[in-house]
């Protein structure tokens, strides 16, 4: 039981104590030390975060104006092509009219040209005309007088009308 009473066994448990004390020291300063850098490295994460999230936002509404001018200038576009489209198609219309009263006209002079034609060259009946005043009432031409066979037949029939011959 000397060894319990000593100054050495004192010394020892002394600097067993005081490295146990400095390791729980040192252990609780590395916990606040991480906790601190946890911390701050949370908020670092969140600092980057919000950044980004401030510039994703940012880079989204540019891209959604960008997006709006780029679809009211494509619907400007289109109007005017499809105004061009509809001029065009009133122009076409018009000319396409014009087109067909120019046909009308032609295909009108053409029948009128063909109608002339047939005209002149159908055949036409030949048209005698006596005057009753020629003959007596009473009295009728001689038959004994021969008529000759080039010469034109009486087409009247002695009432002084005109009648046709089938000279066709």
């Amino acid at each position: 039981m000397d060894f319990l009473t000593s100054d050495t066994f004192i010394t020892v448990i002394s600097v067993v104590v005081s490295v146990a004390g400095l390791l729980l020291a040192l252990r609780a300063d590395i916990g606040k030390r991480i906790d601190r850098v946890e911390r701050r490295l949370g908020q670092r994460i969140d600092w980057v975060e919000d950044g980004l999230g401030k510039r994703i936002d940012r880079v989204e509404d540019g891209l959604g104006k960008r997006i709006d001018r780029v679809e009211d200038g494509l619907g400007k576009r289109i109007d005017r092509v499809e105004g061009r489209a509809r001029a065009d198609h009133q122009q076409l219309v018009a000319e396409v009219g014009e087109v067909k009263t120019a046909v009308n006209e032609v295909l009108t002079a053409v029948t009128a040209v063909s109608n002339k034609l047939d005209e002149r060259s159908s055949p036409r009946a030949l048209m005698v005309q006596e005057s009753h005043q020629d003959y007596p009432v009473h009295d009728q031409p001689d038959d004994s007088s021969e008529v000759p066979e080039d010469s034109p037949k009486d087409t009247t029939g002695g009432d002084g009308e005109v009648r046709q011959t089938g000279a066709e």
